[in-house]
């Protein structure tokens, strides 16, 4: 691969462990922090990768992952709140040069949007799926 990137997920859930099982075996750099060790066992037995247990709000925790190199920031945790701070955290102090965050509310997407941190909303993409194959005419 040419252009491998170093990406810092946050969160080993569902869509965190996903993520980095797929980058992983496209063969970026990626590290995953999480606070529940027993997350990283959806991580794929040849995931290539670090794993870091903690909070990824803690700056000792992003000290480590050293956010400060990455070229991705992906929030992923459950928690909106916590995905907010520490995108907020790698804008602001790391530079992280893209920070894209998963939101569970879409109300919280608009401030996301104000302090320029990308937001992949399930609520919000699966909702406007379902409109648009609703209305799309029959093939």
């Amino acid at each position: 691969m040419k252009n491998i990137k170093y990406i810092v997920i946050i969160g080993s859930g569902k869509i965190g462990s996903y993520l980095a099982n797929k980058l992983s075996r496209l063969g970026h750099s990626v590290t995953v922090i999480d606070t529940d060790k027993k997350s990283f066992s959806r991580l794929d037995e040849n995931f290539g990768g670090f794993t870091i247990l903690g909070d990824g709000v803690d700056p000792n925790i992003l000290k480590q992952a050293k956010l400060k190199d990455a070229d991705y920031l992906l929030c992923t945790s459950d928690d909106d709140n916590a995905n907010l701070m520490v995108a907020q955290m790698a804008r602001k102090y790391y530079e992280v040069p893209r920070v894209i965050a998963h939101v569970f509310d879409p109300k919280w997407e608009e401030l996301y949007h104000h302090f320029g941190i990308e937001v992949l909303s399930t609520v919000s993409t699966v909702s406007d799926l379902f409109i648009t194959g609703m209305f799309r005419e029959d093939m």
